[in-house]
């Protein structure tokens, strides 16, 4: 998911760069192309593929008989920990010292994963508040889940501009081809409004209310 979202930030780009040279029958040819394009991979369906679904935690720990077989299995198993032992018995030893501790913290952690699922579909802001809010209530008895999960409130923030940007480049392209009063037809999917538009003779912009750390999420065409 992460791969293919640059890669269409940079194609958006060079599309934005290039976007007032295309005839209308290239337009309408980019807009057929989009539409079938395979749908790719979301939030949602990485976190169930990849977390959810895969469990490495959990088989690395399969067939342990000892708190020492334990660790041996997670600083040679688990990549992340390159061998380091001694992160390996403090996840151990934070999960109650036992096999059987250490994976109820892995099932701590499947259990995180489950429940925000279905919430990916919330605003950016609000998922990240129950996202941290999640983090901040289980990470100071579960290791597992302070040391080995992923910053998912972040992403889904990274999903959100990804959303923003498509569509924007979607809206630039019936503003050349049926003018600014196409507009309200793409809609910005952070808020459901029209994008703001600015033009002069040579080109235009279109911006969201959806911001980063460099500002408001835009695209100019015709530069």
């Amino acid at each position: 998911m992460l791969i293919s979202n640059k890669i269409e930030r940079e194609i958006t780009a060079i599309l934005a760069l290039n976007l007032q040279s295309l005839s209308p029958i290239q337009l309408k040819r980019l807009l057929t192309g989009f539409d079938n394009l395979p749908r790719g991979s979301d939030l949602g369906t990485a976190i169930e593929a990849e977390k959810i679904g895969r469990r490495d935690l959990f088989d690395t720990s399969h067939g342990s008989k000892t708190r020492e077989d334990l660790i041996e299995r997670l600083a040679t198993g688990i990549p992340t920990l390159a061998n380091d032992r001694k992160t390996a018995t403090e996840i151990v030893d934070g999960c109650g010292g036992t096999v059987v501790g250490f994976q109820n913290c892995v099932a701590g952690q499947d259990a995180l994963y489950a429940g925000l699922v279905s919430h990916f579909e919330m605003a950016p802001e609000e998922f990240e508040k129950l996202y941290n809010a999640e983090i901040a209530e289980m990470s100071p008895t579960n290791p597992v889940l302070k040391r080995f999960t992923p910053n998912i409130g972040r992403m889904r923030w990274f999903q959100a501009y990804t959303e923003t940007r498509r569509q924007l480049l979607r809206a630039a392209i019936a503003v050349r081809l049926d003018g600014p009063g196409a507009l309200s037809q793409h809609l910005d999917p952070y808020d459901g409004k029209p994008f703001s538009y600015v033009t002069d003779d040579r080109e235009f912009k279109l911006s969201s209310e959806l911001r980063d750390e460099n500002g408001p999420l835009g695209l100019l065409i015709g530069r």
